[in-house]
């Protein structure tokens, strides 16, 4: 076959990037959940083997469950695989859009008579990150690279670093096809199919929103796209010499630079901007010296990095406002059924146990259920507090989001079980408190953030349940 063709392995590529959180074993669950339970169930007969001829018996169940399980995956690898091919061979010109509500959000993504068009959408996208060899690094690499930066830049006596915090206004709805169709063009490691696909995208979009300009946000090439778009940008920024670091969240920039003055390398990034039809939306632009320290915070990502009024140094890393508002909001929700008129009976074992484990979720680290080979997830609170570093009088956000949980925690147990939860039976029942152990340990446990990112990792529900309960507390 031509190389323009998919191997198994770059549509293996495609499934684990695409599933890589629902991973319950990294090496094959990511395509379909066949035997996935068996091979759990016989790890953990494995783990407790006792003796040489139990531990040889499950070695070999779990060898051959693991071999059918390759052989189902492979099997739906290459159907794919089949389905792309058939683009490529028989490119489609005429695609439909059609629009899709998540929550309170809207989105446009392929119509979904048309088979298989998303899986070659993401083959697309592929195609077009090895030909302009794209890496997109994840929001905690950003963060982290950001926190590294300033520590470098501040360890000098005298701080001569400036920081440019900007944001693209309505940059998605603002990429203009023709331009973004001419660079696609001009890369000549860009195969035919894919510049057609492309083509074939921004021509329903076209028909879709009557705009020659936008992306359809739900479509997986989407993203590219825009990373291709401002390509430019990043070349210009990155090859300035003044430049300590660069980094872009998809339209949310910083720079770090080695120079005390910042605006002459903004006026040059709002002028490459208004040449491809965008511009910095100010409101969410600052730059920040040690001589111009006015307002000595930004915030990136989820988090409020603040310095010094007298020097410009980094003294804290916190969480953001925003950030802060949408832990108090899932606090108010954790709580809602609690409070005075709530629906929670203290008796009734299935809405505390919901409780408790909503809790967990919103403040502890999680790992997958019985996978020792996966990565580490954390969850919630935990999550950020992992990034979160400064003295507590600078942590004013995420202090504020312990201390609220804490108090109010404490205010309703105390009002409905009784002062140190030493009542037996429930007030409104009379029945025997379920989990009163749990709760007694929630009660009594003073967690901060810092001690929140410290807890042993708790084993992950089924993926109903955590759902329930991510319905439930960012309802």
């Amino acid at each position: 076959m031509p190389e323009i063709y998919p191997r198994i392995s770059d549509v293996r590529k495609i499934f684990y990037k695409q599933q890589r959180q629902k991973n319950v074993i990294p090496e094959y669950a990511v395509l379909t959940n066949h035997l996935n339970l068996d091979i759990l169930r016989t790890r953990k007969a494995l783990k407790h083997a006792k003796g040489a001829k139990q531990r040889e018996l499950f070695t070999s169940q779990l060898h051959t469950l693991l071999d059918e399980k390759r052989l189902k995956d492979d099997s739906y690898l290459e159907e794919q695989r089949q389905v792309i091919a058939g683009y490529i061979a028989h490119p489609k010109s005429n695609l439909r859009l059609e629009t899709f509500t998540k929550g309170d959000k809207e989105y446009v993504t392929f119509n979904r008579r048309r088979r298989g068009i998303t899986t070659f959408d993401r083959y697309v996208s592929l195609t077009l990150r090895k030909a302009f060899k794209t890496q997109t690094p994840g929001r905690d690499y950003i963060i982290r690279n950001v926190i590294d930066a300033l520590r470098v830049a501040d360890s000098q006596k005298d701080i001569t670093r400036s920081i440019i915090k900007t944001d693209i206004e309505a940059f998605y709805e603002n990429v203009t096809h023709s331009a973004l169709l001419r660079k696609i063009a001009n890369n000549r490691k860009v195969p035919k199919f894919a510049l057609h696909h492309v083509r074939a995208v921004l021509n329903a979009y076209l028909r879709f929103a009557d705009t020659d300009r936008g992306l359809p946000r739900g479509i997986p090439s989407s993203s590219i796209l825009a990373e291709i778009y401002l390509e430019d940008l990043d070349n210009m920024i990155l090859k300035d010499s003044r430049t300590v670091l660069y980094t872009r969240y998809v339209d949310d920039i910083v720079v770090i630079l080695g120079d005390p003055e910042p605006q002459h390398l903004f006026s040059q990034v709002s002028c490459h901007l208004k040449n491809i039809g965008l511009k910095p939306r100010s409101d969410k632009t600052k730059m920040l010296s040690p001589m111009n320290m006015d307002q000595p915070s930004f915030d990136y990502l989820g988090y409020r990095f603040r310095f010094a009024p007298n020097t410009g140094a980094n003294i804290a890393v916190d969480i953001s406002n925003s950030k802060k508002a949408s832990y108090i909001n899932a606090i108010d929700n954790l709580l809602s059924e609690l409070s005075p008129g709530g629906s929670l009976c203290w008796g009734d074992m299935r809405p505390v146990r919901k409780f408790i484990d909503s809790y967990y979720y919103l403040a502890y680290p999680h790992v997958p259920k019985g996978d020792e080979d996966s990565h580490r997830i954390v969850s919630g609170l935990a999550y950020n507090a992992r990034l979160v570093r400064g003295e507590p009088e600078n942590l004013k956000n995420i202090e504020g989001v312990f201390k609220c949980l804490h108090n109010r925690l404490h205010k309703v147990l105390e009002s409905d079980i009784g002062p140190d939860l030493e009542t037996e039976n429930c007030k409104c029942c009379g029945k025997p408190l379920p989990w009163i152990d749990e709760l007694k340990a929630l009660f009594r446990d003073n967690l901060t953030w810092n001690k929140a990112k410290k807890k042993p990792a708790r084993t992950h529900l089924e993926e109903l349940r955590r759902n329930q309960i991510k319905e439930f507390l960012w309802k």
